[in-house]
């Protein structure tokens, strides 16, 4: 038995492949967020970004639809503004949202082909649930293989971000195996050769970047910032041990004989709270350094991660474990620091 295209609930006809959608987006907000984080990009714009990227491209594709449905000026307005209505223009849908991923990328300065690369993963399991949704509206059993396929595409592009090979890669990639993907199974050319183009051009653009000359710092002057940087994660340890061991919570006894005693059970509340607050700041404080270590294996450190430029000596002589220089640092409010 078919799932129903539409469901009628109260005076709505809502559009069941939308639900889908729904889902689809939710669980690609979750990887989008979640690698995001790990990147070290501000969290609540990820959000925005994901939100106004979805919207926008809903909007177009509903747009789109509409007008090539004839529906007119009043028709088409009222159909893209009711969208829990049946309606989308599938193949747009992956096309504005990737111009407005590139947009608020550029708008805060934020590297552009390690955010595609986020969209990339994010894309490729938010499309297996769509496909569980088309499945379960035709019972069409060839769809398996699309949902198997995007997982599998998924967990590739996984291993490619994991790797840390060059940042674009990743996006790249999901765009060539989407575009095969179209050619052989959808037999649509024109979206399988504009996928193509878009993939050779994101490389194109990348390795361009790469190549460029860029004078780095001298070799004894990287290890005794490597040193300087082994030295602080060491010492960053030895004081989050020690306030841990200063917390009062975690005092041997705490629970015994104190509990009558209203002033000592406010100081101890109270010690409790700034010593949570000290261990938060220096958790961001390890990461930090241990995400300049980092770029020690890949033959970044001293590289600018958003603009691809030297960051200035002395900036590293202050802060060794600066992965921005000073420019993008202080447009920036993604990628410390």
């Amino acid at each position: 038995m078919e799932l129903p295209e539409v469901i009628h609930l109260f005076n709505l006809q809502i559009n069941t492949f939308g639900i889908f959608l729904v889902v689809a987006s939710f669980f690609s907000l979750f990887v989008f967020w979640q690698e995001g984080r790990k990147d070290g990009f501000d969290v609540e714009h990820l959000f925005d970004l994901f939100f106004i990227s979805a919207i926008f491209s809903l909007l177009l594709s509903r747009v789109i639809f509409a007008v090539s449905g004839h529906y007119g000026w009043y028709g088409s307005f009222f159909h893209v503004t009711r969208f829990w209505t049946p309606g989308f223009n599938l193949w747009v849908l992956l096309f504005p949202f990737i111009a407005g991923t590139i947009f608020f990328a550029k708008r805060h300065n934020w590297s552009v082909f390690r955010i595609l690369d986020i969209t990339a993963l994010a894309l490729s399991f938010g499309f297996s649930i769509v496909c569980l949704g088309i499945l379960a509206l035709q019972k069409d059993f060839k769809l398996l293989f699309l949902f198997s396929f995007f997982l599998l595409v998924h967990a590739f592009l996984y291993f490619l971000r994991k790797k840390q090979y060059l940042s674009g890669l990743t996006f790249s990639a999901f765009l060539l195996l989407g575009g095969v993907l179209a050619l052989l199974f959808l037999k649509n050319l024109p979206f399988a050769l504009a996928l193509f183009t878009i993939s050779i051009l994101n490389l194109g653009f990348r390795l361009r970047g790469s190549m460029k000359k860029i004078q780095t710092l001298p070799a004894q002057i990287l290890e005794k910032f490597r040193k300087r940087l082994i030295q602080k994660d060491l010492l960053l340890r030895k004081q989050q041990q020690r306030l841990i061991r200063e917390d009062p919570y975690m005092q041997l006894g705490r629970d015994i004989g104190n509990a009558e005693d209203m002033d000592e059970v406010v100081l101890e509340d109270t010690g409790h709270e700034i010593k949570a607050v000290q261990r938060s700041s220096l958790a961001k404080a390890m990461t930090q350094v241990r995400k300049a270590l980092a770029r020690f294996k890949i033959g970044k450190y001293g590289i600018c991660e958003v603009c691809g430029q030297p960051i200035e000596q002395a900036r590293l002589e202050i802060y060794p474990e600066a992965t921005t220089c000073t420019s993008c640092n202080s447009k920036s409010d993604g990628p410390n620091s």
